[in-house]
């Protein structure tokens, strides 16, 4: 459905050029809408709602009981039901069975929606690279690999003439040739930070839970990316990323892990004005809203992403959103304005 820009201002959804003023230095929250961009397999809430239409009924009924959607937390169950059963002698074969379901169902879950090595267009990330130089630090909330991608072209160019990096995202000091670990010490003058709030594909924990690691891949290897990933679930090391269905649990997950608070610090302590791009506001994400609005920032400008709605329905929308921050300035703008490079592929 068309809609004029003067019926778009005339409702408060605006371009992004007549409000960019406002936000110049801004910081940058990307959601799921960034990645559906480049890529639509990645439109889902998270990788459980994939994984459970597949997974074993009885492993299901695990996560159901726990009430959870945290792999981890599953897997570590299971593996301390194995050790009781070992010392009582019992037999631990149903518990092999559902921990070989729970890491072969997460790697299908996986590689079903993440796009290989020779399916991403990597020119094609070199451009909202650049775009995202025209913000401060950038949050998300995202598991996939592509604003990590994106961020590496930048990086690869900017080496290649000998300049200083743009991005840094806190993983710098190298624990092995395929992993770098979390040091919350900043390397460079003035970069800007990339925090992912709710962890990611490439994130995991090692050293007994008090170190976080970024899968690194090799370019002179040839490995496949998606199959560093595949290597680690097999060895039992399952990806941090927060993927509870209620915004508490997500809270609790965030604040047991050392470089998730220390993002969600970040972002509550931020003095800079914010803009959204391509994030929901559902309701298990209440916890991002109680961040921001317990931050410093002033001004939020919020994408809103038109498709076939009426002015009605965008008007609707464009209130509920204003009436999320109710202590900050509130834009709308129309969220194809922003990021003219994002093209699905």
């Amino acid at each position: 459905m068309s809609h004029t820009e003067k019926e778009l201002n005339d409702i408060g959804v605006f371009q992004w050029e007549s409000i960019v003023d406002g936000f110049q230095d801004a910081n940058l929250f990307l959601g799921n809408g960034f990645s559906i961009s480049l890529c639509k397999r990645l439109s889902y809430k998270s990788l459980f709602e994939k994984f459970k239409v597949t997974t074993n009924p009885e492993l299901l009924k695990i996560f159901n009981s726990f009430k959870t959607f945290n792999f981890e937390l599953v897997m570590q169950n299971l593996n301390n039901t194995e050790t009781i059963n070992n010392i009582l002698g019992i037999s631990s074969n149903k518990i092999e069975k559902l921990r070989d379901a729970l890491r072969s169902g997460l790697i299908k879950t996986v590689q079903d929606n993440h796009p290989t090595h020779s399916e991403i267009h990597y020119p094609q990330l070199l451009k909202p690279g650049y775009e995202l130089l025209d913000f401060r630090d950038i949050f998300t909330t995202n598991y996939d690999v592509f604003l990590y991608k994106s961020i590496l072209q930048v990086i690869s160019e900017y080496q290649y003439q000998k300049l200083e990096a743009p991005f840094q995202d806190y993983f710098y000091e190298k624990a092995s040739p395929t992993q770098l670990k979390f040091s919350s010490v900043i390397p460079y003058s003035n970069p800007r930070s990339v925090y992912y709030l709710h962890g990611s594909l490439f994130l995991y924990i090692f050293d007994n839970q008090r170190s976080t690691y970024k899968l690194r891949r090799l370019e002179e290897a040839r490995i496949e990316y998606i199959h560093l990933i595949r290597r680690e679930i097999e060895n039992n090391n399952f990806p941090i990323f927060v993927a509870e269905g209620y915004a508490d649990d997500k809270l609790r997950t965030i604040n047991n892990n050392a470089y998730l608070s220390f993002c969600a610090s970040k972002l509550q302590n931020s003095g800079r004005n914010l803009v959204f791009y391509g994030f929901s506001f559902g309701d298990s994400d209440k916890h991002i809203l109680d961040f921001v609005n317990k931050s410093k920032v002033n001004q939020v400008a919020i994408s809103i992403y038109k498709g076939n709605k009426s002015l009605e329905q965008l008007e609707q929308e464009s209130s509920f959103f204003r009436n999320l921050f109710t202590k900050k300035d509130v834009a709308v703008y129309d969220s194809e304005s922003l990021f003219p490079s994002l093209r699905p592929f």
